[in-house]
């Protein structure tokens, strides 16, 4: 019985040792940007300042794209998970990928599940980008990042089971898998810091709030391109469906007026931009023109004290915040000047 209880004593020690150099290590990960950087360029190949870091804030929503691609490079899964902080849920969408659409980048109209193959024989910008930028254009959804898994992983009985797949102790090791570190069918702009807030959070929420939704035919209409029949997405639709499930609490309690202003004197950039700002759940009072049109990064100019909303879009819009005193006139709390910073990511040209 002694020998038994000292092999017993040994063994759980052995996993407590384990356990604890492992949140050694996690606490280390989280807390060290250097580190993050070093992983996110040994392991993915690029530095995390070349393509925009994913993000996470557990008060806030977060929107997810995730996808696969078959052998020739093509798309044929998208989902967007999102996560809702007040309701304590996961939403999965799926989304058909063979929505026809102008590309980013200047890559002409085409269907979205080629976007990422177009970055095939290019330095940059790359498939990721390129597909990445398509899909928050066409759907004119707030994005936080994206996940490149296996096409089975994305099969709605599997996600669905995330919870019971990826989290508890025993499961803490697939955190690895999607950072790529265990595997080469994963691969993320998330970095690691963020990753393990992710995995958190998806232990907290309760299994029955894990849900799935596939858009029907309603939401897809077909159309005509040079003679070629093609299926477009129904925008005014799909935007009313983004209104009732990817409101964010956080920016609804700020309740900003925003008005967006287009910087670069480049026709309809302004209406592609309000489009992406009102489905974050904010009222766009105006859109026109801003007195200069050669502005080169997008401005987020505060005039309210709207921290949480001008923060959230700089964020979508890769701007620079800045705070200014009320002005009377403004319509608007926050005043969004779209620069050639954003009309290059949709055109693919400088100027």
């Amino acid at each position: 019985m002694f020998g038994l209880s000292r092999t017993g004593n040994k063994t759980k020690l052995f996993y407590f040792l384990v356990v604890a150099c492992a949140f050694a290590i996690f606490n280390l990960v989280l807390n060290i940007s250097n580190i993050n950087k070093f992983f996110t360029q040994a392991i993915f190949g690029y530095d995390s300042t070349e393509v925009r870091e994913g993000s996470f804030n557990p008060s806030r929503r977060a929107n997810y794209l995730l996808f696969s691609l078959s052998e020739a490079r093509q798309v044929n899964k998208l989902v967007i998970a999102t996560f809702d902080p007040e309701e304590q849920e996961v939403d999965f969408v799926s989304v058909n990928p063979n929505i026809y659409t102008n590309l980013a980048y200047g890559f002409g109209s085409d269907c979205l599940c080629s976007a990422f193959s177009k970055g095939d024989f290019q330095v940059d910008p790359k498939g990721i980008d390129i597909f990445y930028e398509s899909v928050a254009d066409t759907l004119g959804l707030p994005l936080d990042g994206y996940f490149y898994l296996d096409e089975e992983r994305l099969e709605k009985d599997r996600l669905l089971g995330l919870k019971k797949e990826l989290t508890g102790l025993g499961n803490l090791w697939k955190i690895f898998r999607l950072g790529n570190f265990l595997s080469e069918d994963s691969r993320t702009n998330t970095p690691l810091s963020k990753l393990f807030k992710v995995y958190q959070k998806l232990w907290q929420v309760r299994s029955d709030k894990y849900n799935y939704v596939e858009l029907g035919p309603d939401y897809y209409q077909q159309t005509k391109d040079q003679g070629l029949d093609h299926m477009v997405l129904q925008r005014d639709q799909f935007d009313n469906f983004v209104s009732s499930v990817f409101n964010d609490p956080e920016i609804e309690k700020e309740a900003s007026r925003v008005e967006i202003r287009n910087g670069t004197g480049k026709p309809g950039l302004a209406t592609r931009a309000s489009r992406l700002v009102s489905n974050l759940g904010v009222e766009v009072v105006a859109v026109d023109n801003a007195e200069l049109d050669n502005v080169g990064k997008t401005l987020i100019i505060d005039y309210n004290s709207k921290p949480k909303t001008s923060a959230r879009l700089a964020y979508l819009f890769d701007g620079e915040v800045v705070t200014r005193t009320p002005e009377e006139g403004k319509r608007g709390d926050i005043v969004v000047v779209v620069g050639l910073d954003y009309y290059q990511k949709l055109s693919g040209k400088d100027k």
